[in-house]
């Protein structure tokens, strides 16, 4: 594939653009010194190890009335919320959706929301866009929220969010009995 042209605006504070293998763009944070996405892709990442991974479409279409959570963690570029919210108007669904994403960099928050459609608007139709459009911090100025038909709701915890816990546990690598 061809080395696509660089977005024509900059990257956030302190990150710069990666592009991917399949066309979609990615940023790579100085700070942390890692890609928000694998540089194979970052819509086909997505597509793959989450939706695909997770048999999203499979499992929204067996319960559509089942209350579907989502936790990611780690924002970046939207992306997972992004693709999640296409399958979901894709396949038509009523499955009522609460996706959760934290994101250490509120900056980045405010800067996709403001650029996502000139970074990505090539491969979703305008109506993708529309949670991002409405995402607003809540009072407490801990998390964003939009939310769509409220069937389809959006949170992104703001900062660290392990600095507000004890204690985390985590096991994501287990086996299933």
């Amino acid at each position: 594939m061809n080395k696509p042209t660089t977005p024509p605006f900059l990257p956030p504070p302190d990150h710069h653009w990666i592009p991917t293998e399949d066309g979609s763009w990615t940023i790579f944070s100085d700070r942390f010194q890692e890609a928000a996405h694998s540089t194979h892709g970052a819509i086909a990442e997505t597509k793959l190890r989450f939706l695909k991974g997770c048999c999203i479409r499979k499992r929204w279409l067996a319960d559509p009335s089942h209350d579907f959570s989502i936790f990611e963690v780690g924002y970046g570029l939207g992306i997972g919320a992004i693709e999640t919210f296409h399958l979901w108007l894709l396949l038509d669904t009523q499955t009522p959706v609460n996706f959760v994403s934290c994101e250490i960099d509120e900056n980045l928050i405010l800067w996709t929301k403001n650029h996502l459609v000139e970074i990505y608007g090539d491969f979703y139709p305008p109506e993708v866009f529309e949670l991002l459009h409405y995402l607003q911090r809540d009072a407490s100025g801990l998390f964003y929220e939009s939310h769509y038909r409220q069937q389809f709701k959006l949170k992104i915890f703001v900062n660290d969010i392990l600095m507000h816990q004890d204690f985390v546990y985590n096991n994501f690598f287990y086996e299933r009995t």
